[in-house]
């Protein structure tokens, strides 16, 4: 043991532990209970972390050792702070916000990196993890079967995509962070048990698979067929393989998710007919009736072609009559950032939706004349919700087949990258700072590149690399690539955390990923064990015993030995 982790507490071991532990199970629920609370429940685990940083720092007397990634982090850091404050004279507090949101879980790992923890350690993380996997699995099915009504508002329904509405979110609230978190849970089960003889039992496997399976999430079902080959390789190498109950296991776990999540859209299209349609338009009638959204500033033609300045509201494709500034005259085109809506007597409608009805129906839409009209808002919400109990799965893999996948038209990932690269060409050695282009920080107030590059409000990248490219530049972007090969060069020596590593390096090209808590959480958490039976990634294919039973990954277990490590 180095300097530092002899010098590490039993006690302050244990909490740091049990602080692992309950970032486990708080992050999971982390929306839904500050929905249900208050907003400020979401800085619990930061004021923990850096409780426990205070804490062990005084305890040491300062004496930090630092890794090369330590120094090129906070270097990358500091050139941020240049680029935000110095460089394009914007708000300190930026950067102060964005550090927090990419750096937080990197203070927890450089903490807890110097506790000695190990494979029991991991044993007990992948323990809770699984349990924490069941009510989640079981909150998702509800959301599947009741189309979303039974745990999510009107507010956030409308909102939704066709292709979303179907997929399954959880108390994520975004069925790729969903995603994200299952292939971790998954990955680590299985490593356990190939390395230590750690056993999961079939049924867990199958709410873990059906679960991913459900979510629909392309990025995370990609790159979890990657990591089964490398295990399954592995597995070859070093275990005498039991092909039946291999096989069988596979069949149970297909045959489960593709028919779990068939008989649940199936109910869900009964509940939708029976219940779920009364309930759905009762909330909208409230959403309409009480407006709380956020409104911005928008550009207009009134009817006698004059451009005037007015609000609609961001949150949702509709435009209400009742906003802070009303936009009263019917007939008025609106031009947002990115659509044209034209005024009607129900709200609004978008202008082409309008072009394309025949002269009669736009005639009652515009002077109120004939039977009520549902806005374009109520219109499009009925056709989601009944397009959804056709989309599944396969189909969401088939889509990647459109055309429309693979142009910045029709991707709004490849459109964030398209425009990442412009701001960079404009801004190449500095970047635009922190809190400019699709980052945690841009959503704080209202960046003046949106207004610029005609970027819609609320514009968040989906991709952790363009945001860094744009607000950092090309030398930031060097910086921040040069810390992730470091990390992913040191982490060579130990299969599984290599593994970790690409897993987070994928999802970074759809999410900003180290702004998703349960990434960061996870992968610096699973980097800071120090298990002395790690193995090399060149070792993959090297032939050895298997491993006898040394974890035991039962209910009972599992909470024997949770009590045992805290007393």
């Amino acid at each position: 043991m180095d300097q530092q982790t002899k010098q590490a507490t039993p006690l302050m071991k244990k909490l740091g532990f049990a602080l692992l532990l309950f970032l486990c199970i708080f992050i999971p629920f982390r929306t839904p209970l500050a929905n249900l609370t208050f907003e400020a429940i979401k800085v619990i685990p930061d004021i923990l972390i850096l409780a426990l940083a205070v804490w062990y720092v005084i305890h040491i007397r300062f004496r930090l050792k630092f890794k090369a990634q330590d120094f090129i982090f906070i270097g990358f850091i500091l050139f941020a702070l240049v680029s935000t404050v110095f460089i394009n004279k914007l708000s300190f507090t930026l950067v102060i916000h964005q550090t927090r949101s990419i750096g937080i879980f990197y203070i927890l790992y450089f903490i807890i990196r110097n506790f000695g923890y190990g494979k029991r350690e991991l044993n007990l993380l992948c323990g809770t993890l699984q349990i924490v996997s069941l009510p989640l699995f079981i909150l998702g099915l509800v959301e599947k079967i009741t189309v979303k009504t039974a745990l999510f508002d009107a507010a956030f329904i409308v909102n939704l995509y066709a292709s979303n509405l179907s997929r399954v979110y959880s108390m994520f609230h975004n069925p790729n962070t969903y995603g994200l978190f299952l292939v971790f849970v998954i990955t680590l089960s299985l490593w356990l048990k190939l390395r230590f003889g750690r056993k999961t039992p079939l049924w867990m496997y199958v709410t873990l698979f059906t679960a991913l399976y459900m979510t629909m999430s392309r990025s995370s079902i990609l790159i979890l067929i990657p990591v089964l080959a490398v295990f399954f390789i592995y597995a070859l190498r070093r275990h005498k393989l039991l092909w039946k109950k291999l096989v069988v296991s596979i069949l149970v776990i297909a045959i489960a998710a593709v028919g779990i999540e068939t008989v649940s859209a199936k109910l869900s299209e009964v509940y939708y007919e029976k219940i779920g349609e009364q309930l759905l338009w009762k909330e909208v009638a409230k959403l309409s009736e009480n407006q709380q959204l956020r409104v911005v500033k928008t550009v207009y033609i009134n009817p006698k072609g004059e451009e005037c300045v007015g609000y609609i509201f961001d949150d949702i494709t509709y435009i209400d009559k009742e906003c802070i500034t009303p936009l009263s005259e019917v007939g008025s085109i609106v031009f947002t950032r990115t659509k044209q809506f034209i005024l009607t007597v129900n709200g609004g409608m978008l202008l082409d939706e309008f072009n394309s009805l025949d002269p009669a129906t736009q005639n009652a839409l515009l002077d109120g004349k004939g039977d009520r009209i549902n806005s374009y808002r109520d219109n499009v919400l009925i056709q989601n919700v009944h397009e959804s109990f056709k989309t599944n799965t396969a189909d969401r893999f088939g889509a990647l087949t459109d055309d429309k996948m693979f142009s910045s038209e029709g991707n709004m990932r490849l459109y964030s990258i398209e425009m990442a690269f412009k701001i960079a060409t404009e801004y190449p050695i500095f970047g635009s700072g922190f809190g400019t282009y699709g980052s945690s920080a841009a959503l704080t107030w209202d960046p003046p590149t949106y207004t610029k590059y005609r970027l819609p409000t609320y514009f968040y990248a989906d991709n952790q690399y363009a945001t860094v490219i744009a607000e950092t530049g090309f030398v930031g972007i060097a910086i921040f690539l040069a810390f992730l090969a470091v990390v992913l060069i040191q982490q060579r020596k130990d299969l599984f955390k290599f593994i970790c590593c690409v897993i987070i390096g994928w999802f970074g090209i759809f999410y900003n990923v180290l702004e998703i808590q349960i990434g960061a959480f996870l992968l610096w958490t699973m980097l800071a064990m120090n298990s002395d039976e790690s193995v090399h990634i060149k070792d993959i294919f090297k032939k050895e015993d298997a491993p006898t039973d040394e974890l035991d990954g039962g209910f009972r277990a599992y909470l024997t030995d949770t009590v045992a490590y805290f007393k």
